[in-house]
C-alpha cells in the first residue's frame, strides 16, 4: 500500500525524550531539511514541557521515512503551514498560553517571517478581492488574472470560490434586469 507523501510535518517531542537545542539543530541538520521552526512550550497548563517542531523539506517525504529519523518522536503531516507554524505561539488559539515569536528557533527567519504572517494577509486579500468583484472591477475570471492584481497562485488556490462568486454577482444582476 503506497503512504501518502508531504513536504510539511509537525513534530512534538515530549518531556521524557526532550532534547536540548543543539541536540536537535544537530539532528536536523543531518536530515536534509529545506527549513525548520521549534518551540518548547513550557508555560502550558497541567502539560510537561514538550517541542513543537515544524519541517519543511524541499520533496516530500513518508512518515515511515521520518519515523526511522526520530524514532521515539510524535510525527503528523502539516494540514497548513501557515497554521501550523503560528500554533508554535499560539498566535491562532488566544485561549491558550502565548509565546513570543522571539522565542521561535529556526534555520532561516525570512521563511518563518513570511509564512507566520500569511494567514492574516490572505484574509484581507479575499475580502477586497469580494468588494472588487461587487463593484465590478473585474468581468471575468480571466480579466482578473491578466490584471496581475493577485498572484496566480494565490487565485489558484482559491479559483472555484472566485468563478462560484462571478456566478452569483451574474445572476443577482440578471434578477435586477
Amino acid at each position: 500500500m503506497a503512504q501518502n507523501r508531504n513536504r510539511n510535518w509537525h513534530i512534538v517531542i515530549n518531556a521524557d525524550t526532550l532534547p536540548k537545542n543543539a541536540e536537535i539543530s544537530k539532528k536536523l541538520a543531518e536530515t536534509n531539511i529545506k527549513n525548520y521552526a521549534y518551540i518548547t512550550h513550557n508555560k502550558d497548563e497541567n502539560k510537561k514541557p514538550h517541542i513543537h517542531l515544524i519541517l519543511e523539506y524541499e520533496n516530500a517525504r513518508t512518515f515511515d521515512s521520518l519515523q526511522k529519523k526520530f524514532e521515539t518522536w510524535h510525527i503528523e503531516p502539516c494540514k497548513s503551514l501557515v497554521l501550523s507554524l503560528q500554533y508554535l505561539t499560539h498566535k491562532n488559539d488566544k485561549n491558550k498560553e502565548q509565546y513570543e515569536p522571539s522565542e521561535i528557533v529556526t534555520n532561516n527567519p525570512e521563511w518563518l517571517e513570511k509564512n507566520y504572517n500569511l494567514e492574516n494577509d490572505y484574509i484581507n486579500d479575499e475580502r477586497q478581492l469580494i468588494q472588487e468583484l461587487l463593484k465590478g472591477k473585474y468581468k471575468s475570471y480571466f480579466e482578473l488574472i491578466l490584471s496581475n492584481d493577485y498572484s496566480l497562485e494565490w487565485l489558484n488556490r482559491r479559483r472555484q470560490t472566485i468563478l462560484d462568486l462571478f456566478e452569483a454577482i451574474k445572476q443577482e444582476a440578471w434578477k435586477k434586469w
